[in-house]
Protein backbone atom coordinates (compact mmCIF):
# COMPACT_ATOMS: atom_id res chain seq x y z
CA UNK A 1 0.00 0.00 0.00
CA UNK A 2 1.09 3.59 -0.48
CA UNK A 3 -0.09 6.88 -1.84
CA UNK A 4 0.92 6.20 -5.46
CA UNK A 5 -0.64 9.07 -7.37
CA UNK A 6 -3.34 9.55 -4.77
CA UNK A 7 -3.97 13.04 -3.49
CA UNK A 8 -4.94 11.74 -0.04
CA UNK A 9 -2.54 9.06 1.22
CA UNK A 10 -4.01 7.44 4.29
CA UNK A 11 -0.99 5.65 5.73
CA UNK A 12 0.07 2.08 6.31
CA UNK A 13 -2.25 -0.73 7.42
CA UNK A 14 -0.20 -3.18 9.49
CA UNK A 15 -2.93 -5.83 9.43
CA UNK A 16 -2.31 -6.44 5.73
CA UNK A 17 1.20 -7.83 6.24
CA UNK A 18 3.10 -10.41 8.23
CA UNK A 19 6.78 -10.59 9.13
CA UNK A 20 8.55 -13.29 7.11
CA UNK A 21 12.26 -12.80 7.83
CA UNK A 22 14.03 -15.60 9.67
CA UNK A 23 17.49 -16.36 10.97
CA UNK A 24 19.10 -19.74 10.33
CA UNK A 25 20.82 -21.55 13.20
CA UNK A 26 22.38 -24.53 11.35
CA UNK A 27 25.94 -25.65 12.06
CA UNK A 28 27.30 -24.93 8.57
CA UNK A 29 29.05 -21.64 8.01
CA UNK A 30 26.87 -18.77 6.86
CA UNK A 31 28.65 -18.77 3.50
CA UNK A 32 27.93 -22.48 2.97
CA UNK A 33 24.28 -22.10 3.90
CA UNK A 34 23.84 -19.17 1.54
CA UNK A 35 25.52 -21.00 -1.34
CA UNK A 36 23.27 -24.01 -0.75
CA UNK A 37 20.22 -21.84 -1.40
CA UNK A 38 21.40 -19.07 -3.74
CA UNK A 39 23.50 -18.60 -6.85
CA UNK A 40 25.59 -15.50 -6.19
CA UNK A 41 25.92 -13.04 -9.06
CA UNK A 42 27.46 -9.65 -9.71
CA UNK A 43 28.14 -6.91 -7.21
CA UNK A 44 25.51 -4.21 -6.85
CA UNK A 45 27.62 -1.97 -4.65
CA UNK A 46 30.00 -1.82 -1.71
CA UNK A 47 31.05 0.37 1.16
CA UNK A 48 32.63 0.13 4.59
CA UNK A 49 32.51 -3.44 5.86
CA UNK A 50 29.85 -4.61 3.38
CA UNK A 51 29.28 -5.58 -0.22
CA UNK A 52 25.88 -6.12 -1.86
CA UNK A 53 25.56 -8.83 -4.49
CA UNK A 54 22.68 -9.87 -6.68
CA UNK A 55 21.69 -13.51 -6.28
CA UNK A 56 19.08 -15.99 -7.45
CA UNK A 57 17.24 -18.50 -5.29
CA UNK A 58 18.09 -21.93 -6.70
CA UNK A 59 14.58 -23.38 -6.35
CA UNK A 60 12.27 -20.46 -7.02
CA UNK A 61 14.42 -18.39 -9.38
CA UNK A 62 13.65 -15.27 -7.37
CA UNK A 63 16.21 -12.48 -7.67
CA UNK A 64 17.42 -11.05 -4.37
CA UNK A 65 20.11 -8.74 -3.07
CA UNK A 66 22.46 -10.17 -0.46
CA UNK A 67 24.27 -7.73 1.81
CA UNK A 68 27.46 -9.46 2.95
CA UNK A 69 28.90 -7.85 6.05
CA UNK A 70 32.32 -8.63 7.47
CA UNK A 71 32.06 -8.87 11.25
CA UNK A 72 35.17 -7.37 12.86
CA UNK A 73 36.79 -9.48 15.53
CA UNK A 74 38.34 -8.34 18.77
CA UNK A 75 37.26 -6.27 21.73
CA UNK A 76 38.20 -2.80 20.50
CA UNK A 77 35.40 -0.21 20.77
CA UNK A 78 35.17 0.05 16.96
CA UNK A 79 34.88 -3.72 16.51
CA UNK A 80 32.27 -4.06 19.22
CA UNK A 81 30.32 -1.12 17.82
CA UNK A 82 30.42 -2.53 14.28
CA UNK A 83 29.06 -5.90 15.45
CA UNK A 84 26.37 -4.21 17.53
CA UNK A 85 25.31 -2.09 14.53
CA UNK A 86 24.86 -5.22 12.42
CA UNK A 87 22.88 -6.99 15.14
CA UNK A 88 20.67 -3.95 15.59
CA UNK A 89 20.03 -3.57 11.86
CA UNK A 90 19.04 -7.23 11.59
CA UNK A 91 16.83 -7.12 14.68
CA UNK A 92 15.01 -4.02 13.47
CA UNK A 93 14.46 -5.21 9.90
CA UNK A 94 13.16 -8.59 11.04
CA UNK A 95 10.25 -6.82 12.73
CA UNK A 96 9.24 -4.80 9.68
CA UNK A 97 7.00 -5.54 6.73
CA UNK A 98 5.90 -2.44 4.84
CA UNK A 99 5.87 -1.51 1.13
CA UNK A 100 7.83 1.66 1.87
CA UNK A 101 10.63 -0.18 3.70
CA UNK A 102 13.31 -2.48 2.29
CA UNK A 103 12.17 -6.06 2.83
CA UNK A 104 14.52 -8.42 4.71
CA UNK A 105 13.78 -12.00 3.61
CA UNK A 106 16.35 -14.12 5.41
CA UNK A 107 19.49 -13.84 7.54
CA UNK A 108 22.53 -16.07 7.92
CA UNK A 109 25.18 -15.26 10.53
CA UNK A 110 28.36 -16.87 11.83
CA UNK A 111 31.35 -15.47 13.68
CA UNK A 112 32.90 -14.05 10.49
CA UNK A 113 30.10 -12.70 8.31
CA UNK A 114 26.44 -11.77 8.23
CA UNK A 115 24.40 -12.36 5.07
CA UNK A 116 21.24 -10.29 4.86
CA UNK A 117 19.01 -11.52 2.03
CA UNK A 118 16.78 -8.63 0.90
CA UNK A 119 14.49 -7.78 -1.96
CA UNK A 120 16.22 -6.29 -4.98
CA UNK A 121 15.56 -2.56 -5.26
CA UNK A 122 16.52 -1.68 -8.81
CA UNK A 123 15.40 1.92 -9.11
CA UNK A 124 18.44 3.59 -7.57
CA UNK A 125 18.49 6.59 -5.25
CA UNK A 126 15.61 9.05 -5.23
CA UNK A 127 18.02 11.97 -5.43
CA UNK A 128 19.58 10.74 -8.66
CA UNK A 129 16.17 10.02 -10.16
CA UNK A 130 15.07 13.57 -9.41
CA UNK A 131 18.24 14.95 -10.98
CA UNK A 132 17.67 12.87 -14.12
CA UNK A 133 13.92 13.47 -14.40
CA UNK A 134 12.71 15.18 -17.57
CA UNK A 135 9.63 16.39 -15.73
CA UNK A 136 9.75 17.14 -12.05
CA UNK A 137 7.54 19.54 -10.17
CA UNK A 138 5.89 20.07 -6.84
CA UNK A 139 3.27 17.40 -7.48
CA UNK A 140 5.99 14.80 -8.13
CA UNK A 141 7.84 15.89 -4.99
CA UNK A 142 4.60 15.50 -3.03
CA UNK A 143 4.05 11.94 -4.24
CA UNK A 144 7.49 10.63 -3.28
CA UNK A 145 7.61 12.61 -0.03
CA UNK A 146 4.23 11.19 1.03
CA UNK A 147 5.62 7.69 0.49
CA UNK A 148 8.58 8.50 2.74
CA UNK A 149 6.21 9.75 5.43
CA UNK A 150 4.03 6.63 5.22
CA UNK A 151 7.17 4.56 5.81
CA UNK A 152 8.09 6.71 8.81
CA UNK A 153 4.54 6.45 10.14
CA UNK A 154 4.91 2.66 10.11
CA UNK A 155 8.34 2.73 11.76
CA UNK A 156 7.25 5.13 14.48
CA UNK A 157 4.07 3.16 15.17
CA UNK A 158 6.38 0.21 15.86
CA UNK A 159 8.51 2.32 18.19
CA UNK A 160 11.51 2.49 15.84
CA UNK A 161 13.61 5.56 15.03
CA UNK A 162 15.63 5.31 11.81
CA UNK A 163 18.15 8.01 12.86
CA UNK A 164 19.66 8.41 9.38
CA UNK A 165 16.87 9.58 7.08
CA UNK A 166 18.43 11.23 4.05
CA UNK A 167 17.88 11.25 0.30
CA UNK A 168 20.63 8.68 -0.26
CA UNK A 169 18.71 6.23 1.92
CA UNK A 170 15.48 6.62 -0.06
CA UNK A 171 15.47 4.19 -2.99
CA UNK A 172 13.09 3.68 -5.89
CA UNK A 173 11.33 0.35 -6.30
CA UNK A 174 11.46 0.82 -10.09
CA UNK A 175 13.77 2.99 -12.13
CA UNK A 176 12.27 6.39 -12.89
CA UNK A 177 9.12 5.82 -10.81
CA UNK A 178 9.34 8.22 -7.89
CA UNK A 179 5.85 7.25 -6.70
CA UNK A 180 7.23 4.00 -5.19
CA UNK A 181 10.03 4.61 -2.70
CA UNK A 182 11.71 2.42 -0.11
CA UNK A 183 13.53 3.47 3.06
CA UNK A 184 16.86 1.65 3.34
CA UNK A 185 19.95 1.42 5.58
CA UNK A 186 18.82 0.63 9.11
CA UNK A 187 22.33 0.47 10.58
CA UNK A 188 21.57 3.25 13.07
CA UNK A 189 17.92 2.40 13.75
CA UNK A 190 16.84 1.79 17.33
CA UNK A 191 13.79 1.29 19.44
CA UNK A 192 12.48 4.63 20.68
CA UNK A 193 12.36 3.29 24.24
CA UNK A 194 16.05 2.39 24.18
CA UNK A 195 17.86 3.86 27.18
CA UNK A 196 20.79 4.82 24.93
CA UNK A 197 18.70 7.30 22.96
CA UNK A 198 21.16 10.07 23.71
CA UNK A 199 23.61 8.91 21.06
CA UNK A 200 24.93 11.55 18.69
CA UNK A 201 24.60 9.98 15.26
CA UNK A 202 23.25 10.57 11.77
CA UNK A 203 24.45 12.60 8.80
CA UNK A 204 25.50 16.20 9.58
CA UNK A 205 23.28 18.11 7.13
CA UNK A 206 20.21 16.11 8.15
CA UNK A 207 20.71 15.78 11.90
CA UNK A 208 18.06 17.17 14.25
CA UNK A 209 19.01 19.80 16.85
CA UNK A 210 17.91 17.59 19.75
CA UNK A 211 20.42 14.93 18.64
CA UNK A 212 23.21 17.50 18.72
CA UNK A 213 22.04 18.50 22.21
CA UNK A 214 21.40 14.94 23.39
CA UNK A 215 24.53 14.53 25.49
CA UNK A 216 24.02 17.91 27.11
CA UNK A 217 20.53 18.12 28.49
CA UNK A 218 18.09 16.51 26.07
CA UNK A 219 16.93 13.13 24.86
CA UNK A 220 15.27 12.54 21.52
CA UNK A 221 12.63 10.35 19.93
CA UNK A 222 10.82 9.86 16.61
CA UNK A 223 10.70 13.63 16.07
CA UNK A 224 14.35 13.45 15.00
CA UNK A 225 13.31 11.52 11.88
CA UNK A 226 10.69 14.15 11.11
CA UNK A 227 13.33 16.91 11.17
CA UNK A 228 15.43 14.88 8.71
CA UNK A 229 12.35 14.43 6.53
CA UNK A 230 11.97 18.21 6.53
CA UNK A 231 15.54 18.55 5.27
CA UNK A 232 14.73 16.04 2.51
CA UNK A 233 11.66 18.03 1.49
CA UNK A 234 13.63 21.29 1.43
CA UNK A 235 16.19 19.71 -0.94
CA UNK A 236 13.54 18.08 -3.11
CA UNK A 237 11.85 21.44 -3.69
CA UNK A 238 14.78 23.85 -3.48
CA UNK A 239 17.67 21.88 -4.94
CA UNK A 240 20.09 22.68 -2.11
CA UNK A 241 20.29 21.88 1.63
CA UNK A 242 18.79 24.23 4.23
CA UNK A 243 21.87 23.91 6.45
CA UNK A 244 25.36 24.01 5.04
CA UNK A 245 28.66 25.55 6.04
CA UNK A 246 32.26 24.60 5.32
CA UNK A 247 32.80 24.93 9.07
CA UNK A 248 30.75 22.12 10.60
CA UNK A 249 30.61 23.86 13.98
CA UNK A 250 28.89 26.87 12.38
CA UNK A 251 26.48 24.59 10.56
CA UNK A 252 25.61 22.85 13.83
CA UNK A 253 24.96 26.24 15.45
CA UNK A 254 22.53 27.07 12.65
CA UNK A 255 20.81 23.69 13.05
CA UNK A 256 20.46 24.14 16.81
CA UNK A 257 18.97 27.59 16.20
CA UNK A 258 16.78 26.41 13.32
CA UNK A 259 18.38 29.12 11.20
CA UNK A 260 17.47 28.68 7.54
CA UNK A 261 15.87 30.86 4.89
CA UNK A 262 13.97 30.66 1.62
CA UNK A 263 15.37 33.98 0.41
CA UNK A 264 18.92 34.37 1.72
CA UNK A 265 20.04 35.19 -1.85
CA UNK A 266 18.21 36.59 -4.86
CA UNK A 267 18.73 33.30 -6.69
CA UNK A 268 17.23 31.26 -3.84
CA UNK A 269 14.32 33.67 -3.49
CA UNK A 270 13.54 33.10 -7.16
CA UNK A 271 13.65 29.33 -6.66
CA UNK A 272 11.19 29.44 -3.76
CA UNK A 273 8.76 31.74 -5.57
CA UNK A 274 8.02 28.66 -7.70
CA UNK A 275 6.97 26.69 -4.59
CA UNK A 276 3.54 26.84 -2.97
CA UNK A 277 2.95 28.44 0.41
CA UNK A 278 1.56 25.15 1.72
CA UNK A 279 4.81 23.35 0.91
CA UNK A 280 6.88 26.04 2.62
CA UNK A 281 4.56 25.93 5.63
CA UNK A 282 5.17 22.19 5.99
CA UNK A 283 8.94 22.68 5.77
CA UNK A 284 8.81 25.33 8.49
CA UNK A 285 6.79 23.04 10.75
CA UNK A 286 9.17 20.10 10.22
CA UNK A 287 12.28 22.25 10.77
CA UNK A 288 10.98 23.49 14.10
CA UNK A 289 13.69 23.36 16.78
CA UNK A 290 11.22 22.30 19.47
CA UNK A 291 10.60 18.58 18.79
CA UNK A 292 7.37 18.64 20.82
CA UNK A 293 5.94 21.20 18.37
CA UNK A 294 7.10 19.29 15.29
CA UNK A 295 4.39 17.34 13.40
CA UNK A 296 4.33 13.56 13.60
CA UNK A 297 4.20 11.44 10.46
CA UNK A 298 0.44 11.12 10.91
CA UNK A 299 0.16 14.90 11.24
CA UNK A 300 2.13 15.38 8.01
CA UNK A 301 -0.19 13.05 6.10
CA UNK A 302 -3.06 15.34 7.14
CA UNK A 303 -1.26 18.56 6.18
CA UNK A 304 -2.98 20.65 3.45
CA UNK A 305 0.01 20.30 1.13
CA UNK A 306 -0.15 16.50 1.19
CA UNK A 307 -3.95 16.26 1.04
CA UNK A 308 -4.52 19.18 -1.30
CA UNK A 309 -3.91 19.76 -4.97
CA UNK A 310 -0.66 21.69 -4.83
CA UNK A 311 -2.01 25.13 -3.85
CA UNK A 312 -1.93 26.30 -7.43
CA UNK A 313 1.75 26.97 -8.07
CA UNK A 314 3.92 23.89 -8.77
CA UNK A 315 6.04 25.46 -11.52
CA UNK A 316 7.41 22.25 -13.03
CA UNK A 317 9.89 23.84 -15.42
CA UNK A 318 11.43 26.00 -12.70
CA UNK A 319 11.78 23.09 -10.28
CA UNK A 320 13.27 20.85 -12.95
CA UNK A 321 15.87 23.49 -13.71
CA UNK A 322 16.60 23.92 -10.02
CA UNK A 323 17.19 20.22 -9.49
CA UNK A 324 19.44 19.99 -12.55
CA UNK A 325 21.74 22.50 -10.83
CA UNK A 326 22.37 20.04 -8.00
CA UNK A 327 25.38 18.50 -9.73
CA UNK A 328 27.05 21.90 -9.90
CA UNK A 329 26.28 23.13 -6.40
CA UNK A 330 28.97 22.73 -3.82
CA UNK A 331 26.46 22.32 -1.03
CA UNK A 332 24.53 19.43 -2.54
CA UNK A 333 27.76 17.70 -3.55
CA UNK A 334 28.77 17.89 0.08
CA UNK A 335 25.48 16.34 1.15
CA UNK A 336 25.98 13.42 -1.23
CA UNK A 337 29.61 12.83 -0.27
CA UNK A 338 29.54 13.25 3.50
CA UNK A 339 29.72 10.19 5.72
CA UNK A 340 27.36 9.81 8.63
CA UNK A 341 28.81 10.25 12.08
CA UNK A 342 28.18 7.97 15.02
CA UNK A 343 29.59 8.87 18.42
CA UNK A 344 28.10 6.15 20.62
Amino acid sequence: MGCGKSKEPTGYNDAEHEVSASTSTETKSARERVKDLYTIGTSLGSGGFAVVKEATHRETGRSVAIKIINLPRGDTPDAVQARNDVKREIAVLQELKCPQIMDLLEVFVDDKKAYMVCEVIRGGELLQAVIDAERYGEEEAKVCFAQLIIGLQYLHAHGIIHRDIKLENILLEREGDISRVKIADFGLAKKAADTAMQTICGTPQYVAPEILNAKIDQRYDTGADMWSAGVCLFILLGGYPPFYDEQEARMFRDIKAGKFSFDDTAENAEIWRAVSDDAKDLIKKLLCVDPTARPTATDVLSHPWIRGTGAGQSHTSNLTGTVARMRLQKGIKKVIAVNRFHLE
